[in-house]
């Protein structure tokens, strides 16, 4: 049996780390990254609020923007007008702020979402006048470019950092050993700190692994990496890890 290694970050990859553990003894926890706001960002505060205020569109990036958003803001303008890169993050904005009643996103599973659907999104609507872009340290940039080539000013406003986790312990026991690992991962960050890790004399081993992701521009990148077997699954699966599970049988 293959080994299954889990790195999605966040709760979400923890609930799926003890479903996995109650099927299995073959899964390993390694999320890509944990997120740091150790940092006040009062720039991206002003930005946000100043941004709002002036009729901006605000853009959340994932869940994760917005639940850092709601820490830093209970509450915001009612008259804030905002944008989702899809589905998920639109419903945790919702839920975290009952207010906001303009929203735009893409509707669909995260196999629909993305920077290049709310483009497109942005295009049939009307391209806003501004538009703040709320984020970790990084990511998103597609947006930010095609945003800016089409005249729309855009301020990023970074609220926390995504800190990539270096394999330890036992995490790093099933690096070269039998078949490559079953891999279930949700970013391109963590195709790098994936590589930067098990990569060198194990990049071969490495490259014949059973990839799982969330959306067709990680696979593509997965592809040019060199990966062979990745496979497409939408983020909120049910029955993710008997899934994965079976992949590794």
């Amino acid at each position: 049996m293959r080994t299954i290694l889990n790195m999605k970050p966040g709760p979400g990859g923890q609930r799926l780390q003890e479903e996995l553990e109650a099927k299995t003894a073959g899964s390993v926890y390694w999320p890509a990254f944990t997120f740091d706001r150790s940092e006040d960002y009062e720039e991206s505060v002003k930005e946000i609020l100043e941004g709002a205020e002036r009729g901006a569109l605000l853009i959340l990036v994932s869940p994760t923007t917005v639940s850092f958003m709601k820490d830093i803001f209970p509450q915001l303008p009612e008259s804030a007008r905002f944008a989702c890169v899809g589905e998920p993050t639109a419903k945790a904005l919702t839920a975290a702020f009952p207010a906001a009643h303009e929203i735009l996103f893409p509707h669909g599973s995260s196999l629909e979402s993305g920077s290049e659907l709310l483009f497109e999104l942005l295009l049939e609507e009307g391209l806003p006048p501004e538009v703040v872009l709320i984020r970790g340290d990084t990511g998103r940039q597609f947006l930010i470019d095609v945003l800016r080539d089409k005249g729309v000013p855009v301020t990023v406003a970074p609220i926390y950092k995504r800190i990539p986790l270096k394999a330890s312990g036992d995490q790093k026991r099933w690096i070269g050993r039998g078949e490559a690992p079953v891999v279930y991962l949700t970013s391109t960050d963590a195709i790098r700190t994936l590589e930067e890790n098990v990569g060198g004399d194990n990049a071969g081993w490495l490259k014949s692994a059973l990839v799982l992701t969330i959306h067709p521009r990680i696979q593509e990148h997965l592809f040019e990496e060199g990966f062979k077997n990745v496979e497409l699954v939408e983020s909120r699966c049910s029955g993710l890890a008997d899934k994965l599970i079976s992949l590794a049988e």
